[in-house]
């Protein structure tokens, strides 16, 4: 869970409202890529995609596979169709790039990338609202110093120490910073999975 807590939430600036007989919260593409490339590195480096394209008279399917850090993490194919005719009758010449986005979207979803989005929390409005303020407002020192220091810890004794340093500090800063100090915290568990279980195993 320490990349998809780290990639979970989503910046409102860049999603919008679209509606294709449904309303749903579409996330800007180029944003995903950046926040991908801040994770896991340079494209074709850190992570990456490949594409095989099939058509009909009508659609273009795109079935893409997804790999992060080495080529050895990889799954899918993830499928998606566009349609090759636009809403005129005419061609579409971006259905090719269409189908690949989508299908970029959803794989990327699978690792935690825009969670909050695909969990529907974009239809509550506090939600967003608390997303805007935290997104706009710089991270408090405190909570990057707690991130910093569980980053660090090699030993569960270490976690627990950290916890106890900080534990006030970040039951003032819940009301203010929620996500932020739920983020961290998550950090801070799923780190505490990974020492419990090396200890038992040894």
């Amino acid at each position: 869970m320490k990349v998809w807590s780290e990639v979970c939430q989503t910046d409102p600036a860049h999603t919008k409202k679209v509606n294709f007989g449904r309303e749903f919260t579409a996330i800007d593409a180029t944003y995903q890529v950046m926040n991908a490339t801040k994770t896991f590195g340079p494209i074709g480096r850190g992570w990456g995609y490949e594409c095989t394209y099939n058509t009909t008279d009508r659609v273009v399917i795109c079935q893409l596979t997804l790999w992060w850090e080495t080529r050895e993490n990889w799954f899918g194919p993830i499928m998606s169709v566009s349609s090759l005719v636009d809403s005129k009758g005419r061609i579409d010449k971006d259905a090719g790039k269409k189908a690949m986005t989508d299908a970029l979207t959803k794989a990327l979803s699978h690792l935690g990338f825009n969670a909050d989005v695909f969990l529907g929390k974009f239809d509550d409005n506090n939600y967003v609202t608390e997303m805007t303020k935290q997104f706009s407002e710089p991270k408090p020192e405190d909570i990057v110093k707690f991130e910093a220091a569980v980053e660090a810890a090699t030993t569960l004794q270490q976690l627990h120490e950290i916890n106890a340093t900080y534990a006030v500090k970040m039951t003032e800063l819940k009301g203010l910073h929620s996500e932020y100090v739920t983020a961290a915290a998550a950090k801070w568990a799923v780190k505490k999975v990974a020492f419990t279980k090396a200890e038992k195993s040894e």
